[in-house]
């Protein structure tokens, strides 16, 4: 799973996939708009599910490189999600969020979605907690 924002909501998205990784144990990365765009991380896969975290009250800018990289990849993703604080569309696979127009409390109201997201998967995703990821780390050991 990939999260996809920026400036303020990108420390909040990092944070998330963290727990993403501890809870659900799912793989989870969280990039900027930018550097997931021009970097090595752009890969179109379409078992991936990428979520995009779009607050245009703050920075306009960064929407448009967000929106720019969801358009291209709803093309190919069938699991491609967005959280907005933006006016409601048409759009399928988007959350969106009535947020103060204080862009500093913006990430508070997106966190609590995230969090939501994250306990109702963790509850129907299966725990490995006794197995191991990497099952060849005891045989190296020794």
């Amino acid at each position: 799973m990939t999260l996809i924002a920026a400036d303020i909501n990108l420390a909040m998205a990092r944070m998330a996939a963290s727990h993403f990784a501890q809870q659900c144990t799912l793989p989870c990365t969280a990039y900027d708009p930018v550097e997931y765009s021009a970097g090595a991380y752009r890969e179109v896969n379409i078992d991936h599910r990428v979520i995009f975290i779009d607050t245009p009250n703050y920075n306009k800018s960064r929407s448009r490189y967000i929106r720019r990289e969801e358009k291209y990849l709803r093309d190919y993703i069938d699991h491609c999600y967005s959280i907005s604080t933006d006016s409601p569309s048409s759009k399928a696979n988007t959350l969106y969020l009535s947020a103060p127009r204080e862009a500093l409390l913006t990430p508070v109201v997106i966190a609590a979605a995230l969090q939501s997201m994250i306990n109702r998967l963790a509850a129907v995703t299966p725990q490995w907690v006794g197995k191991g990821v990497f099952q060849d780390f005891p045989v190296l050991g020794k």
